[in-house]
């Protein structure tokens, strides 16, 4: 991988602070068309934020991304959220999986089946929250459930507990989607800052799938800013 990738194409640039406000939007999406190596894939906001984000990229080729579920995965009322995102203008729901409720061996396929269901017209991805699982075994295992949901991406990270993204959860989600044979895509995100950090990323994929699969249909970060 040459490390002069351009990173741009493939973020989503992002900003899920509990102080954010109208004006903090606005300067997002301002710095998110105004970026040299050209626009980014997407704009993450919190829902409230979705109407004005959308107003404020309407002439611009960037899609709105929005959370669902998050950050903890536990709320009831997330096919609610999502629905009325998309009403507002979503073009991407990152709904947080109910990991906790995973992790303690319960099903959660009929989670995901209504959430592709809800989302069935606008690109899903799904966090998992790799870093609160104790093995890469199981990473895999939630991934694979992912997958046969039919979710577009599989992101690793709400940014939002201790561990966020890792080389060996992006492992072992890759491996999992080369041997699906989908064209399930992956989303990275949660500490990652700094460009060296995200061209490791980037060699690990092609490693397992190619450079020619690094688009942002098939790869995205999560970043507050670009990575330096």
């Amino acid at each position: 991988m040459n490390n002069s990738y351009n990173l741009t194409a493939l973020l989503d640039f992002t900003s899920l602070n509990d102080v954010d406000n109208e004006e903090a939007i606005s300067t997002l999406c301002e710095r998110a068309q105004g970026l040299k190596d050209g626009p980014v894939a997407a704009v993450c906001v919190f829902p409230q934020f979705v109407s004005l984000a959308k107003k404020l990229l309407i002439s611009s080729t960037i899609n709105v991304a929005t959370v669902s579920n998050f950050p903890g995965g536990d709320q009831l009322n997330y096919l609610e959220e999502i629905e009325t995102a998309i009403a507002n203008g979503a073009n991407e729901i990152d709904w947080v999986l109910p990991y906790q409720t995973f992790l303690s061996g319960k099903d959660i396929s009929g989670d995901l089946k209504a959430v592709r269901e809800a989302s069935k017209n606008t690109l899903l991805k799904v966090i998992i929250e790799s870093g609160a699982y104790p093995n890469t075994s199981l990473i895999q295992t939630v991934t694979q459930y992912v997958i046969d949901a039919g979710a577009d991406f599989v992101k690793t990270s709400t940014g939002k507990i201790a561990q966020g993204a890792s080389p060996q959860a992006a492992q072992a989600i890759l491996l999992t989607i080369k041997n699906s044979g989908t064209n399930t895509g992956i989303k990275l995100s949660g500490g990652i800052r700094k460009r060296a950090q995200a061209i490791e990323y980037l060699n690990i994929i092609c490693e397992q799938m190619g450079e020619e699969w690094i688009d942002s249909k098939h790869v995205r970060f999560g970043c507050s800013k670009v990575p330096d």
